[in-house]
């Protein structure tokens, strides 16, 4: 019980980073991102506590590979209207924009889901996404280094929070 009220506190915390944040720009619809940052959190949790018995039989590369097969085919109806349409395909692109598209796919895409079920092999997979709370704190400090986001207290005491959190339920993990 005490693992669950820590996540929900967690979870409760890096949510008052999102929404308390004060970043110079609004955007149009903060609510329906915040919903879909949720669901997006929901989904990713369901998926660790069904795969970690996967993760456990088979070795990573062939976990990764048949998800993001079965990824693929999933959205391909979806996606693939309007894809090569986007200015990332056009001539006009420069390459250190092409850079950082395949910086973000091979850094935060392929090899985070690569250590993924490394990780639930040899973690909980309770344990492993409360580690997934950190992530607003880790695009926070650097949205604050580039410029995108301001330093604020209040930014320093939900950090603080989910730290405490992340404690927490390690404590009791590891206490058992």
């Amino acid at each position: 019980m005490e693992k669950i009220v820590g996540d929900f506190d967690e979870r409760f915390r890096a949510a008052l980073i999102i929404l308390y944040g004060s970043s110079s720009a609004q955007g149009r619809n903060d609510l329906l991102g915040i919903a879909i940052a949720l669901i997006c959190a929901l989904s990713y949790a369901a998926y660790m506590m069904l795969t970690r018995n996967v993760s456990v039989k088979y070795g990573p590369v062939t976990v990764v590979k048949w998800m993001f097969l079965f990824a693929f085919l999933i959205i391909l109806p979806f996606g693939s209207g309007g894809v090569f349409q986007l200015p990332i395909f056009g001539a006009e692109t420069e390459i250190p924009a092409i850079g950082l598209l395949v910086f973000s796919l091979i850094f935060s895409t392929l090899i985070a889901f690569f250590l993924m079920p490394v990780a639930l092999g040899r973690l909980k997979a309770s344990t492993v996404s409360i580690f997934m709370n950190l992530q607003p704190i880790v695009a926070s400090v650097v949205a604050i280094i580039i410029g995108q986001d301001f330093f604020s207290w209040d930014k320093v005491l939900a950090t603080l929070l989910v730290i405490g959190g992340v404690y927490m339920v390690t404590q009791t993990t590891s206490n058992k």
